[in-house]
């Protein structure tokens, strides 16, 4: 083999492996974006349930309060 073809086929090796290397960065970075939106998605939504679980815990307690003392009015 020539030394033009044997530089053709390093150079092409080479090309191919860092094409190679480029797309594996790009799907490990892809993959970190999608587990910090999961992350972040799934902080938000806790944050928004125990808001929910607060107000429900809150409407709750003052129905309870409002059925004790319509009970303690009717003794």
């Amino acid at each position: 083999m020539s030394n033009f073809k044997k530089l053709s086929v390093i150079s092409t090796l080479l090309f191919l492996t860092i094409q190679l290397q480029g797309c594996d960065q790009q799907k490990v970075g892809k993959a970190v974006e999608d587990k910090n939106k999961k992350t972040s998605t799934s902080a938000y939504s806790r944050e928004i349930l125990e808001k929910v679980e607060k107000d429900v815990n809150r409407a709750l307690q003052q129905s309870v309060d409002r059925i004790d003392a319509a009970v303690e009015g009717k003794k």
